[in-house]
């Protein structure tokens, strides 16, 4: 009796804890992956937001404009290499992208667009000298566990381990119910010395 307690109490305290770090672990997430659509200013000697914070998987698009002279955008972790030319307007500007890691030249393109498919930080920096305060021109992009994903995994794991710990200290249903039976049919001490003993004279 006393280890199906400890075992009954055993499989609500696991259940409990799985079930907090679900909870929290849900709580933590600022909003689920999917399309960022994110426009990152140039000019000497920052990047205009400094920081962007992302969700794993987010499909990300930017749209590099600069404010004065020739600017770059290398992402560190991405092999990502883009420059950004001046023009009279946004749209004279001429937005180049190559990937070192293939070797090959400057392209025109639209838009940065990748898959945020790594968590942790990553610097991103003007590669095209910019001027004498060019080596400090830095950013950093945030990439974040897609918490809600965690937190489901947790809160159904923590179900079937309590489940499972439930049957093994406890057991199962029909054991428990042959266990009730068989006590209701045993006789109490008294009664079983009384019957030893044979009716009173």
């Amino acid at each position: 009796m006393k280890r199906k307690v400890i075992g009954l109490l055993g499989c609500l305290a696991l259940l409990g804890v799985f079930t907090a770090l679900g909870v929290f672990a849900g709580s933590l997430t600022m909003a689920p992956a999917g399309d960022v659509d994110l426009t990152i200013y140039a000019q000497r000697y920052n990047f205009e937001p400094p920081i962007i914070r992302l969700n794993k998987g987010d499909r990300v698009s930017i749209n590099l404009v600069t404010r004065d002279v020739t600017h770059g955008f290398f992402l560190e972790g991405y092999d990502i290499d883009a420059k950004i030319r001046p023009g009279d307007s946004s749209d004279d500007s001429a937005l180049l992208i190559r990937h070192p890691s293939k070797h090959d030249d400057f392209h025109e393109v639209d838009r940065i667009i990748f898959t945020a498919d790594r968590t942790g930080k990553f610097r991103f920096r003007c590669s095209q000298t910019c001027g004498y305060m060019h080596p400090f021109m830095q950013g950093e992009m945030i990439v974040s566990p897609n918490y809600e994903l965690w937190g489901g995994i947790g809160l159904v794991t923590g179900v079937a381990a309590s489940a499972l710990a439930f049957f093994v200290f406890v057991g199962t249903p029909s054991s428990c119910g042959d266990a009730k039976l068989l006590a209701e049919r045993s006789p109490l001490p008294n009664e079983a010395q009384q019957e030893a003993e044979g009716p009173e004279k």
